[in-house]
């Protein structure tokens, strides 16, 4: 009759604590800690409330441990997105935003053959905004790339801070190419030519 049972025991200090529920309204089982909720099933998964500590004793040379996120599909189709680690807070207004996120893609799923997406975003004026992607034996960076701080912002660009951090950079862009275009930097030390610096 939609009743709980509880497991309670002492905490050490002449009284009882929760420690286990399992909610007869909400099919929920929960874990406690001296009281206070750790882990929670949910309709959709599980919570965790604090953090997460995954640890190993394994003395080998393999990668151990693991964090596998695994999507065990019926029916696999090229470009399924397969996972996701998504990086939420609030707002001054009191909402949840996935400030940034990482996601999986399955581009191909032939086997023998399988190709796949890793793909960085983060918000840029409220919106998902793709950063890096690797993938197909690429590196792609979309934005432009600070490379002191490797922040990244919404311009085709590149900038070099330079030794000393003020207002002046050095900028590196690219006019809209009409056609694919190469640039090979020579095997030699020196000073690039420009038409800024012609006549030294």
């Amino acid at each position: 009759n939609d009743k709980d049972v509880d497991i309670r025991t002492d905490d050490g200090s002449g009284s009882t604590a929760l420690y286990f529920k399992a909610d007869g309204s909400t099919g929920e089982a929960l874990l406690y800690h001296y009281g206070t909720e750790k882990i929670k099933t949910t309709s959709d998964g599980a919570t965790v409330t604090g953090d997460l500590t995954v640890t190993s004793t394994d003395a080998g040379s393999q990668e151990d441990p693991s964090l596998i996120l695994y999507r065990n599909s019926s029916s696999p189709a090229d470009s399924d997105e397969i996972a996701e680690i998504l990086f939420r807070g609030r707002n001054d207004n009191s909402q949840d935003v996935d400030y940034s996120k990482i996601t999986g893609h399955a581009q191909d799923v032939s086997d023998g053959s399988e190709d796949a997406y890793m793909r960085f975003f983060t918000k840029v004026g409220g919106t998902d905004q793709m950063h890096i992607q690797l993938g197909f034996g690429t590196t792609d960076i979309f934005g432009r790339m600070r490379l002191t701080g490797n922040s990244l912002t919404a311009d085709p660009s590149i900038i070099f801070e330079g030794q000393t951090a003020n207002a002046n950079e050095t900028e590196l862009k690219v006019t809209d190419p009409t056609a694919d275009r190469t640039i090979t930097l020579p095997d030699a030390t020196g000073t690039v030519l420009t038409t800024g610096n012609s006549d030294t």
